[in-house]
């Protein structure tokens, strides 16, 4: 954990500082003031290139303030290099996330009131720190949903998808009838991803604490030279859709380290560089097995070389967005393709890859499936109308 917060710490010493302010209103949805707002600095990015620090872990993270008597708030000396995600929350109210922003003259909210009615249809929780605080902005998304033998995965109807925390800690999702249960994934800033299992509706808010996490380490070469600004990937090795804590990333710094905070625990990850990321590149990925929580693993240094070209024809007329996406298990690329029909994937690493095309008004054609082992340049598709 000590040389953990040292790799942060000095990334984040390394990062330029220019000073400037974080300024908007919080409104309700008929546009009057809500006075007992608070929003807070969620997450930031670099306005160029890829973030080599976790997105909470940027020095203005963390940074909050309340709302005046006209809604009015103002975050003071944030690093205009950065782009920001805020969160605003009041009582009474839906907390609500802003896109993205670097620092424009007004970030405004619209806040939308929240609603308790039917609570024995309500499955309601209250995410806290180690220390039993309330973790403010978690996320909390719909994992499982169960009932009696049945259980579903994605996307159910009834079943609120998605809710973040209010300054209580506390989080609701709605579900179709008191017979059901979730299983909820939490993702909370600077804590790893947990989930709760088989939440009850209609009780009281169930308390669910979560962890610091995991740390993975490691560095990316091509032979002497580090890789910069290249996107790491961090994926399960297990993905059955029950205990899939998704997908992470995280840029390589310019001596090709990087360091992935609030992975999960005693986790198997595949830790390997996204294609299009690194292209025309590859590297072998690493599997690394996490430890404990605040437990730090290095994977090491995977090495990149050179990388396969896939490519291929897709025969027939070709409506506008005609799209092929590459799959290696681990990780994706799509392109719409030429006019001529032609595509071409860089970067592919050796091992099995499908190759998908979609074209809206054809039949599904069949994947292909290809053992990898060197250039592909055959990949064949004709497209037949339904």
């Amino acid at each position: 954990m000590k040389r953990m917060g040292k790799l942060v710490l000095a990334l984040l010493l390394a990062l330029p500082l220019s000073a400037a302010d974080l300024a908007g209103r919080v409104l309700d949805r008929d546009g009057k003031p809500i006075p007992s707002a608070h929003v807070y600095v969620y997450t930031a990015l670099p306005k160029k290139g890829v973030s080599v620090v976790c997105p909470s872990c940027y020095r203005d993270c963390g940074k909050e303030v309340a709302a005046d008597a006209g809604g009015k708030y103002r975050i003071k000396s944030v690093d205009a290099s950065l782009k920001f995600n805020l969160l605003a929350v009041a009582d009474g109210y839906e907390p609500a996330f802003s896109e993205y922003h670097e620092v424009s003259p007004s970030i405004d909210f619209a806040l939308a009131p929240r609603e308790a009615s039917d609570e024995a249809r309500l499955v309601r929780g209250r995410v806290v720190d180690p220390q039993g605080k309330p973790v403010v902005g978690a996320m909390a998304m719909l994992q499982a949903v169960r009932q009696g033998k049945r259980i579903g995965y994605g996307k159910i109807p009834g079943v609120d998808p998605l809710s973040i925390t209010n300054a209580s800690g506390e989080f609701a999702l709605r579900v179709p009838d008191p017979d059901t249960l979730l299983d909820v994934r939490i993702h909370a800033r600077n804590f790893g991803v947990k989930i709760a299992r088989e939440l009850l509706p209609g009780a009281p808010p169930q308390t669910v604490s979560v962890d610091t996490g995991a740390t993975i380490t490691g560095r990316l070469m091509n032979g002497k030279k580090p890789l910069s600004g290249v996107r790491m990937m961090f994926v399960q090795t297990d993905r059955r859709s029950e205990g899939f804590l998704g997908i992470e990333e995280i840029g390589t710094d310019a001596k090709g380290q990087f360091v992935m905070t609030g992975l999960g625990t005693d986790v198997e990850y595949q830790v390997l560089p996204k294609m299009t990321s690194i292209a025309p590149l590859t590297a072998a990925p690493k599997v690394v097995k996490t430890g404990g929580d605040r437990s730090t693993v290095d994977a090491g240094t995977l090495a990149a070389t050179r990388g396969f070209r896939v490519a291929g024809k897709v025969n027939g007329t070709l409506p506008e967005s005609t799209r092929v996406t590459l799959f290696t298990g681990a990780d994706s690329q799509y392109m719409d393709v030429q006019g001529d029909g032609s595509f071409a994937f860089e970067g592919v690493p050796a091992g099995k890859v499908r190759v998908m095309v979609s074209a809206r008004g054809y039949r599904d054609v069949k994947p292909a499936v290809l053992d990898v082992a060197g250039d592909v340049a055959d990949v064949t598709f004709d497209l037949q109308t339904r």
